[in-house]
Parts: C-alpha cells; sequence; structure tokens
C-alpha cells in the first residue's frame, strides 16, 4: 500500500470544503432525474463504507473485441471478491487538457483488501494478458470519498469529469470560484451537477486529482457556450490561480443495447 504523503493529506482535507460547496449548490440547481421510458438511463447507488475505482482504458481500435472478451470473463471472478460495475462511460472529448481514455468505467469494491484479493487470483491473473494486449495504456484510481445517494445517467446527455489539482493553500480562493460561477453554469447554461469526488488514489498510472466533479450537460454546446460566456471567463483566472493541473472530459453513458 502506498502512503499518502503530509502535504497530500493536508490539500485533501482542505478540499472537503469544497465538496460541501458544490453539495449545496446542487441542491439549488435541477437535480438529475430518471429519464422517459423511451430513453435508456442507469442508476448508480453510492453506499458509505466502500472504495470506488475508477478506470480509465486507451483502447486500441483493433482490440475492441478482445477488450470485451476480457471483460466477460473477469467480471464473474472479481464479483466473487465483491465487485460491483456501476457505470461506464465513452469518450466525447477532451475539452481542457489531454485526457482522452476511449472508455471510463466506475465500480464498487467492499475494501481494498477486496481489490487485492481480486489481483492476486490466478484465474484474474491468467487473464490479464488479454486486456493488457487490448489497452495503449490504463490509468486506475481509488476513492472512499463520494457523496453517498442515487445518481442517474441517461443517453442522449453529456457528463463532464473534470479533475482538479489544487495548490497548496489555495483551497478557499476555488471555493469561492465555485459559489460565484456554479450558480451561472446552472441557471444561465442548463447543466446540473451530479457528484463529486475526493482524494483519488492512483493503482495504476498517475491518476491522482484531489478532486473530482461530475457534471451533466445537454450537448457540447453548451459548455461551449458557458466556457465562452464572458460573465463566466472572467472568473476563470480566478480557477486557474487555484489550480496546479485541470483536466476537463466529456463523456457519454455507456449503456447495453434496447430490447
Amino acid at each position: 500500500m502506498k502512503t499518502i504523503t503530509k502535504r497530500r493529506s493536508i490539500v485533501v482535507i482542505s478540499i472537503q470544503s469544497i465538496i460541501l460547496t458544490l453539495l449545496t449548490i446542487m441542491s439549488l440547481s435541477p437535480s438529475t432525474t430518471a429519464a422517459s421510458t423511451e430513453t435508456q438511463s442507469v442508476t448508480v447507488e453510492i453506499k458509505p463504507g466502500k472504495l470506488y475505482e475508477l478506470a480509465a482504458l486507451w483502447v486500441k481500435p483493433e482490440k475492441r473485441e478482445e477488450l470485451q472478451s476480457y471483460f466477460q470473463k473477469a467480471m464473474p471472478i472479481a464479483m466473487k471478491h465483491g465487485a460491483r460495475p456501476l457505470a461506464g462511460f465513452r469518450l466525447a472529448r477532451a475539452s481542457i487538457g489531454d485526457f482522452n481514455p476511449t472508455q471510463l468505467g466506475l465500480a464498487e469494491w467492499p475494501s481494498e483488501e477486496a481489490f487485492e484479493e481480486f489481483l492476486n487470483d490466478p484465474e484474474a491473473k491468467a487473464i490479464f494478458p488479454l486486456r493488457d494486449g487490448a489497452l495503449e495504456k490504463m490509468s486506475v484510481s481509488h476513492t472512499t470519498m463520494i457523496p453517498p445517494g442515487s445518481y442517474t445517467f441517461s443517453e442522449g446527455r453529456i457528463y463532464e469529469f473534470a479533475f482538479l489539482w489544487v495548490k497548496e493553500g489555495k483551497a478557499e480562493q476555488l471555493q469561492k470560484y465555485f459559489q460565484v460561477v456554479k450558480p451561472l453554469a446552472h441557471s444561465k447554461h442548463g447543466c446540473s451537477s451530479v457528484c463529486g469526488m475526493q482524494g483519488l488514489a492512483p493503482k495504476s498510472g498517475s491518476l491522482d486529482a484531489h478532486m473530482v466533479g461530475i457534471t451533466e450537460w445537454g450537448s457540447l454546446q453548451q459548455f461551449d457556450g458557458f466556457i465562452k460566456d464572458p460573465e463566466a471567463a472572467s472568473h476563470f483566472p480566478e480557477r486557474d490561480g487555484a489550480l496546479a493541473k485541470l483536466q476537463v472530459s466529456h463523456f457519454t453513458v455507456s449503456l447495453p443495447p434496447k430490447k
């Protein structure tokens, strides 16, 4: 197990207030609701005390079938160790930065120990080469800090994953930015917050953002309208001054074929 440095611990603790601010703003904005009978959706139940895995995969175009074969074999093994697949997403666009995985997956584990047991399971080890051969690269991170509740992801919507690395001592500045800009994005540009994750701990790769915000948009054009809004843009220097790094990518939810 990797230890978290004292400096990183201070930063992660300090952004708890930002997560609380986002939750307050979310309560003032339209909530994400289940879609109509003509629209497919998936509802994710986040539970307290569980470990949540965020896996970013860069898939070789000619190896998609091989990766699907891996998942079909690996899922029963992972579930034997208590894993619960929650949602998958396909890349629509890397909008800020270059975080461009082909797909993103969210899964639940009972604990870090259960995840390690899966990695050391002989059945799983036997098929990892099938996965690795289908990927250009992979980044897997864990967090135990997602607000418990139900979150619905629907087809036809755009889901923004914003990864933020916060400068030490700048959490309050970032919090003030969110207090001003989030309500503007909701009321004027039609987005709605979904949830936030805190303190990603990388297990593979280097996806170690201090916080991740998930936002729903009606379209990429809505997001572009927000970015070009002079009122919103006037506050971006406050955001950028509080961050060491920012990656914003947009995804659509992956859903089973309609019956």
